[in-house]
């Protein structure tokens, strides 16, 4: 656990109460009336669609009036906080200390590789906290900034990353604590042949909403890796492929507790010649968790050689377990390379039996059969993407042993994948 000092990390402490009154409770109110006027807006969206179905207002969006507002405000413990430390050839300042220059930076580009849709003018409304990164060098040892949320909160934030041509940087943000809700953006803008690694982990007891989103000058590189262990998740990730030569991997690893829902998503737009991209998810589910894998590869008509690639695999560790994946290739240009592939599995009662006449117990080999379901999505990470497996490993193992605790129905044997 990291603990903030005055030479070496920040804490910032911010209200992640919503209100009534979106105008009156956004960080940045003249942005708000700038880019919805119409009022209406910005309430939040009655439903949210899928490929496999729909989030509704309920799970998605909470409402209070204004006492209600007032007392939680009052409370520090529904404040929430960031903890970060500083390094050299990085800039992070919280969205509430911006300077003029910086105000007019974030203006400028917060919310605007997302959707401009009722999803996003209700972050905004409500908007309690950020963060803009600036990097000017290469940093040497990753960021790690940790997002704490007290029982009971309602929090929106979002953090904008700035890297420099030919910067490199590897950057995680973690979500913790047990919020009623919590809305986060990510957007990053990666100049020329600069390099952003971005790990995201979710532990969260609540809902988390989640959007991320970069767009890359000429090659140019984003990794991504969202571990997710939270109870509910509504996540979306997309690249944007604008500069030649630019290349992103996305991976996404979901361990589902009984009772989790899980819906996820990432998307690269190719929109240069010669773009490459990887999509990736792949995870457990457990008791009567159920997960949705949306993955979708655009090829514009202006992208030829490119090469692109997705897939989606899930071990279902319960009868109950529901696992579903959406991919959609859109080619508009002849002269690329892409591909994808989905699939579905429960644990090999011929592993088990084989791990347990090497004397493992059963509980052992399940253990073992999860990891080894899971470690190749992270074998994709390559180079200095590796540093984030020291943090993610340690939740596959928690979840491993958490999952066979939970185990309530016996698995009939059945070794063949499901597509």
């Amino acid at each position: 656990m990291m603990t903030p000092t005055a030479s070496s990390a920040s804490s910032v402490s911010s209200s992640s109460s919503s209100s009534t009154s979106p105008a009156s409770s956004s960080l940045f109110p003249e942005l708000l009336r700038q880019r919805y006027p119409d009022r209406d807006v910005l309430l939040p969206p009655a439903t949210i669609a899928t490929p496999t179905g729909k989030w509704s207002h309920k799970e998605l969006w909470t409402r209070e009036d204004e006492d209600t507002v007032a007392a939680q405000r009052a409370k520090p413990e529904h404040h929430a906080s960031f903890l970060y430390e500083e390094q050299d050839g990085v800039t992070i300042t919280p969205f509430d200390k911006l300077d003029e220059r910086r105000r007019a930076l974030v203006h400028e580009r917060l919310l605007t590789l997302l959707p401009r849709d009722r999803q996003t003018a209700a972050h905004l409304a409500a908007l309690t906290g950020g963060l803009l990164i600036t990097v000017t060098a290469n940093v040497e040892k990753p960021l790690r900034i940790r997002h704490r949320f007290s029982r009971g909160t309602d929090a929106n934030r979002s953090t904008i990353v700035l890297l420099g041509p030919g910067t490199e940087v590897s950057l995680l943000e973690s979500f913790d604590g047990s919020p009623r809700r919590a809305s986060h953006t990510f957007e990053a803008f990666v100049a020329e042949g600069a390099t952003l690694r971005y790990c995201q982990l979710q532990t969260m007891n609540g809902i988390l909403v989640s959007r991320k989103a970069a767009v890359l000058g000429r090659d140019a590189t984003v990794e991504w890796l969202e571990a997710n262990a939270a109870a509910t998740t509504y996540s979306r990730t997309t690249t944007f492929l604008e500069g030649e030569g630019s290349s992103t991997t996305a991976l996404g690893l979901f361990l589902g507790q009984p009772g989790a829902r899980l819906d996820l998503g990432a998307e690269a737009r190719h929109l240069a010649p010669r773009t490459t991209s990887v999509l990736a998810a792949r995870g457990a589910l457990a008791g009567d968790a159920s997960a949705i894998y949306h993955g979708v590869l655009r090829i514009g008509p202006s992208a030829e050689k490119s090469d692109a690639f997705q897939e989606a695999g899930t071990l279902l560790l319960s009868e109950e377990a529901e696992s579903k994946a959406s991919p959609e290739l859109l080619i508009e240009n002849n002269d690329v390379r892409c591909s994808h592939a989905a699939t579905a599995a429960r644990l090999d009662e011929e592993k088990l039996f084989y791990l347990r006449s090497r004397g493992l117990s059963e509980d052992e080999a399940r253990r073992l059969l999860i990891a080894a379901f899971v470690w190749p999505l992270l074998g994709r990470l390559s180079g200095r993407a590796n540093e984030f497996i020291t943090d993610v490993l340690p939740l596959v193992e928690r979840y491993a042993a958490d999952a066979l605790g939970g185990r309530r129905t016996p698995m009939k044997k059945n070794n063949k994948n499901e597509a």
